[in-house]
Parts: structure tokens; C-alpha cells; sequence
């Protein structure tokens, strides 16, 4: 999968590699600088998305993560970016009442999400698993970042630790004029491209995910993530997908994506997420009060977006049904 590409003539160095579940491209705008150098700052970006990945996925046996789940009842001390995602989602998870909920993973694994994607190989499950375990189920102890879980849970932070390895790994291209990176619908950018253009974010089209609905462009500092159902469906339930809320332990299928922006990843990763798990007015509320951006693609097609968007969106279309040819 990895495959380095630099453009002389724009002078743009293009990295694909595996990690978090998906696949993470990098853009780097090298203005002068060599291909070895790049090469270095793209290794230690790649290291950290491992770290995050070792420390925080749920598709792991070996993972803190997965080593907290079977320490159910004892004060667990765990890495400090654990800790700030779970403290994340938590906080999340309150202000949703209960909507988004980091506890659902033994629901996603009920669910059949249960395949690493790089061996291809199916986890274990987790036994004695409480289903009726919750958010309020896990408590935290800030000055000392360790984690209690009060029943038997696993925990998912899926939503969120994506979005915390893209905010960690911008310090490594902070010496290049510009550079966008993409794990799989979660972008963040900095500055502008080799040929002076703000960056281009497309955004999919949910119903036919090869085709585009539109575009963001910005060259200020932003981060970009699109969540949606249409890509990570259940082998063994039927219409369900991986956003699960947890209050009724189902799949939305209200909104059919959420695509918001906000000044780092893990806040726009994991309000992406609330965002299909509540109204479109009690989503966008949530935003306002966030200070952040937002736009939704609804279940009948028709677009829905927070007013700054618009400064950002470029399609004239207010439902994507309108041209099933747009690319």
C-alpha cells in the first residue's frame, strides 16, 4: 500500500499508508525542500498514527484499550491521549444524554464489526459483556488519568482517535507551506498548495459514494470530518451500520452523512458523529454552542448546512438527488 509520489511540477509529495482502519494520504508541499526530508517527517507521521492505533483500537488484542476491558472495577492508569479521548467522548456523551456513547462496543461486536483490517482476522469476543453498561459506567480520576469501568464493557473510542492522530501529527509538517492529510473521510490542512490554491475537500455523496456532492475550500488552518453509514454495514443485522446510538442500541438513518469543520480534528471527528445521532436542529444547536460548522445530507437527499458553511461550500445543488450525474 505504500507508494511515494512527488509531483516536480507542482511540487507535491503524495504517501498512502494502512492505519486507524482506513487509509490515511498525505500531501505535502515541499517548496524546495528534499524528498529525504519529507520522507523523515512522513515516518515519525506514521509512527504516531501507530502509537494512537496500539494505544487506542478496539480491533487489537494487544491494545490499552482492550487491556482496560478486562480490568473491570479497578482504577486503571492509561497513556495520556487514552485518557483524553475517553474524556472526550465522555463529555460527548453528556451532553448527547446518552446518544453517543463510548460503551457501545460490545454492541458493535454483536453487530459483527469484529474484523481487523489488516490480518483480516476476527477478534475474540468479550465475554460476560453487560449490554445495559453506559457512559455513566466509567469514571475518571483527571489528576491521577486513570479509568475505572463499573461493569463488564468495551470500551470504542472510534469516533474520536482518529481525529486526536491528525491534530498529533501536524507538528511534523509544520516546516512546509502547506500539506492535507486524509484518514479516510477525517482531514486536516494547513496552509495553501503548491500552486497557491486553497485546498479542495470533497465531500461524497452518500447514496452513490463514487460520485461527489461538492467541495469545501479554505486555506486557514481547519480540520474536516464526514461521517456516515454507508460504508461500514453489519454482516449479520440487517440496515444497521457502525454509528450506533446508545440509547436504543440502533443505527440513525435520518442523516445519511454529517460533514463538519472545526479548528482540530478530534472535534470535528466526533461532533461528525453526534451530528448523525441527533435531530438536525438539535445537531446544529450543538454546533452553535461549539462554535463550529456543520452540514447534513438527510435521508430524503436534501442538504442542510450551518450558516458560515456556506463561506465554504461550493455546490449550488440543496438536494443531491437533483443531478445523479454530479462527479
Amino acid at each position: 500500500m505504500e507508494e511515494f509520489i512527488l509531483s516536480k511540477e507542482l511540487q507535491l509529495y503524495h504517501h498512502q499508508v494502512l492505519a486507524l482502519g482506513t487509509k490515511v494520504d498525505f500531501w505535502v508541499s515541499i517548496e524546495g525542500n528534499s524528498s529525504e526530508d519529507v520522507r523523515k517527517n512522513l515516518q515519525q507521521a506514521i509512527s504516531v498514527f501507530n502509537i494512537v492505533e496500539e494505544t487506542c483500537s478496539r480491533f487489537l488484542e494487544h491494545s490499552v484499550l482492550r487491556r482496560l476491558s478486562q480490568q473491570i472495577g479497578e482504577d486503571v492508569q492509561v497513556p495520556v491521549l487514552l485518557f483524553e479521548v475517553i474524556q472526550f467522548s465522555l463529555e460527548l456523551a453528556k451532553m448527547t444524554h446518552g446518544r453517543f456513547d463510548p460503551t457501545i462496543g460490545g454492541w458493535l461486536e454483536k453487530g459483527g464489526f469484529v474484523t481487523n483490517y489488516l490480518t483480516g482476522n476476527k477478534l475474540d469476543l468479550c465475554e460476560n459483556i453487560d449490554f445495559n453498561a453506559s457512559y455513566r459506567d466509567v469514571k475518571l480520576d483527571v489528576e491521577k488519568k486513570t479509568v475505572r469501568l463499573m461493569k463488564p464493557l468495551l470500551l470504542d473510542v472510534g469516533a474520536t482517535a482518529k481525529g486526536l492522530a491528525l491534530d498529533l501529527v501536524v507538528h511534523c509538517f509544520s516546516e512546509y507551506p502547506g500539506f492535507c492529510i486524509n484518514a479516510g473521510g477525517d482531514v486536516i490542512a494547513r496552509g495553501i498548495q503548491p500552486n497557491g490554491e486553497p485546498w479542495k475537500i470533497s465531500i461524497r455523496n452518500p447514496f452513490s459514494p463514487e460520485k461527489k456532492i461538492g467541495y469545501l475550500l479554505f486555506s486557514d488552518a481547519m480540520s474536516v470530518c464526514t461521517s456516515g453509514g454507508y460504508e461500514r454495514l453489519s454482516p449479520v443485522i440487517k440496515g444497521e451500520h457502525h454509528i450506533i446510538s446508545g440509547v436504543d442500541k440502533q443505527s440513525p438513518h435520518h442523516v445519511a452523512s454529517a460533514t463538519v469543520m472545526a479548528p482540530n480534528a478530534m472535534l470535528a471527528d466526533g461532533f461528525s458523529t453526534v451530528m448523525m445521532l441527533l435531530s438536525p436542529q438539535e445537531g446544529f444547536l450543538r454546533l452553535e454552542e461549539a462554535g463550529i460548522e456543520g452540514l447534513l445530507v438527510l435521508s430524503d437527499g436534501s442538504v442542510q448546512m450551518s450558516k458560515k458553511m456556506e463561506d465554504y461550500w461550493h455546490c449550488e445543488k440543496t438536494n443531491v438527488f437533483q443531478n445523479e450525474n454530479n462527479k
